[in-house]
């Protein structure tokens, strides 16, 4: 992933665009992400006692974080996640793990659009743990 990411940068600088990492964890993108997920709180209805998510750069788990406040975060770590505390993500945010590297997939299913190698492998870890009202977010869909 690290060679992809160099890649990408480097194809970014020669043309003159701009590379977006992976997560598009950038300080510019937050307060977007976290308006939207706000805009799909409203339109539940309610605050979900859990938000269950995968996380890579932590992005995702910091907006929801801010989104949910009152909702605890569960955050299964697919990549660089693993390499973060909770802490640094939100005072809401709880971290799982998962036996799975990055690039092996995940075979269980999902009953949505997802990723192999990414976002199932939330689900699977959600499906088996969730309690309460739950939601998770997905990304591939």
């Amino acid at each position: 992933m690290a060679v992809v990411q160099k890649r990408a940068r480097d194809y970014a600088k020669g043309a003159g665009a701009l590379f977006l990492p992976l997560g598009f964890d950038l300080p510019a993108a937050e307060d977007p992400f976290v308006a939207f997920m706000q805009q799909v709180r409203r339109r539940l209805g309610f605050a979900p006692d859990e938000v269950w998510c995968c996380a890579g750069s932590g992005m995702l788990a910091r907006c929801l974080s801010k989104a949910f406040p009152e909702s605890a975060i569960h955050a299964v770590a697919v990549g660089l996640a693993s390499r973060h505390e909770a802490q640094a993500f939100g005072p809401n945010v709880i971290m799982h793990a998962t036996p799975l590297r990055f690039e092996q997939e995940c075979r269980e299913g999902a009953p949505f659009p997802s990723c192999p190698n990414y976002d199932r492998k939330a689900w699977v870890v959600a499906a088996r743990e969730a309690k309460g009202r739950s939601i998770f977010w997905n990304v591939a869909g």
